[in-house]
């Protein structure tokens, strides 16, 4: 097998997970995108994978610009799993080199699903270059991942509630999402690693706290489903993961709570932090959209921790791809 000479471009989005009870299964895609050029060319040095070009968050972590950056090294740990053929080996045997050019936006270590986002968009180019798998990205992202909560709606777009079958495969469900809601997402300037975060989680959870997770996880997507701010705030609980956490991050309480006092439905950790997200219903007007910004500002800035907040709505497209003429330049 060979593989030709190509260019495609990948975007994928942030996504917001572990919503309220939702640990580990229950995700949400945000309209913040990313994008990947990857470009197979003819070169001196077959095999060869480097960077191009990254964004500017991306230039202020020690990130790898060769064969150990994880959108390449993704493909190595796929074939392992029995994906499909070692693309590297491939490469190499048609006389190629890979030139990825990454325009990201989505923050590293911020609980965001940076890389969740990159291994939808490097498992989609794995497919596409080896053409040896119908398994679709985001559930080989999640194998690759653990879990499904960011893979799954970075792929698939708008809301995405995970599990796992007998057969090791991931499944996925997409419940509706009202159109009055918006996300408000507070990024702190700090990272915090998802391992660390893991790390203060007990290994067995009382069969109250799970009772209680289970019972408030069909209030979550009513509340998202119809509108509904008291079932949001109602579904939003949990007692598995975010109190937790919230000793990781200076001023949680301070953010989640001049939150709900603005005007918010329901707050709550965005992945394994720090970001803390917020749902405000935008028919409560731009006033109140505007009292929660300032708020959760506010309350990482008592912490002295400063912060960026954005307002965003749900992705609806989620994994995107366009396959493009070498002499055309990136949108």
């Amino acid at each position: 097998m060979t593989i030709e000479p190509v260019r495609i471009q990948i975007s994928t989005p942030s996504t917001s997970a572990n919503l309220g009870p939702g640990f580990d299964s229950v995700g949400v895609a945000l309209d913040h995108r990313n994008y990947w050029t990857v470009s197979l060319v003819k070169g001196e040095e077959p095999g060869r994978c480097r960077v191009t070009e990254v964004s500017e968050s991306e230039k202020k972590h020690a990130i790898p610009t060769n064969e150990e950056h994880l959108f390449f090294a993704s493909w190595g740990a796929l074939h392992e799993r029995g994906f499909g053929p070692d693309l590297h080996r491939l490469l190499r045997e048609s006389g190629l080199e890979v030139e990825l050019c990454s325009q990201t936006v989505t923050p590293l270590a911020r609980g965001l699903g940076s890389s969740a986002a990159l291994r939808v968009a490097s498992c989609e180019a794995y497919r596409r270059l080896t053409g040896a798998t119908d398994r679709p990205a985001w559930e080989m992202a999640s194998q690759l991942e653990g879990h499904p909560d960011n893979a799954g709606p970075a792929g698939l777009g708008g809301l995405f509630v995970g599990t796992c079958d007998n057969e090791g495969r991931f499944r996925a469900i997409q419940p509706p999402v009202h159109s009055c809601w918006r996300l408000v997402v507070a990024i702190p300037q700090f990272t915090l690693l998802t391992e660390k975060a893991r790390s203060v989680l007990p290994a067995e959870v009382p069969r109250a706290d799970v009772v209680k997770n289970l019972s408030c996880l069909p209030f979550l997507l009513e509340g998202l489903r119809t509108g509904d701010a008291d079932y949001l705030r109602l579904g939003c609980r949990d007692r598995i993961h975010q109190q937790q956490r919230a000793a990781l991050i200076p001023g949680y309480d301070s953010v989640t709570g001049a939150a709900l006092e603005r005007g918010a439905a329901a707050s709550y950790l965005s992945g394994a932090g720090p970001t803390i997200g917020a749902f405000v219903d935008h028919r409560k007007g731009e006033e109140t959209l505007r009292s929660v910004v300032v708020g959760m500002e506010e309350g990482f800035r008592t912490a002295g921790i400063e912060s960026e907040v954005r307002v965003l709505l749900v992705d609806k497209d989620g994994l995107k791809v366009l396959e493009l003429a070498p002499e055309e330049q990136i949108a």
